[in-house]
């Protein structure tokens, strides 16, 4: 196993033990492997960047969300103020602990379902399933009513989920 590294990116190759690793093959490694590599490297930066400053430009009240695709495995997610995902949140952990307890509702929901918690902290926690699609946001508007979250709700994924489709319910 070699480990090739350029700029913050490592990559993993695994060379066959019949080949010799010589100095002259490295250098023809790196001669290959780096004009390749590093405008990769760079346009992954940068989208990663772009993802950070967009989640840090909302407004501490803005509506958090999390989606995912179970069928395609697509993921996107504005609870995070980083892209580590492991803490760092944006909004309250109730919110957070609401959402985990809605997965694990999802069986009672059978192929489409929405529900609606609100919280002592005057956040609103929608959990929508269908199609294999989960979606989860967190609101805070303290005099809202069923009605304008379920607005809020359809706002939402028209302006995040363009073209992906939910049941209505």
């Amino acid at each position: 196993m070699l480990i090739y590294r350029t700029l913050s990116a490592s990559v993993c190759l695994f060379i066959e033990d019949e080949k010799d690793i010589t100095l002259p093959f490295l250098r023809e490694l790196d001669e290959s492997m780096g004009t390749k590599l590093t405008p990769i490297v760079s346009a992954i930066s940068e989208y990663c960047s772009q993802q950070i400053s967009s989640v840090n430009n909302l407004s501490e009240y803005a509506p958090r969300f999390i989606y995912f695709n179970k069928m395609n495995l697509a993921y996107k997610s504005t609870t995070h103020l980083d892209n580590k995902q492991t803490g760092n949140l944006a909004c309250p952990r109730d919110s957070i602990k609401i959402i985990s307890d809605m997965n694990s509702k999802k069986p009672t929901l059978d192929y489409a379902g929405d529900i609606i918690v609100k919280t002592m902290n005057d956040y609103w926690v929608v959990g929508r399933l269908s199609n294999l699609r989960e979606f989860y946001i967190t609101i805070q508007q303290k005099n809202a009513n069923l009605i304008d979250i379920n607005e809020e709700m359809k706002k939402l994924c028209d302006a995040e989920l363009k073209g992906i489709f939910f049941h209505d319910l």
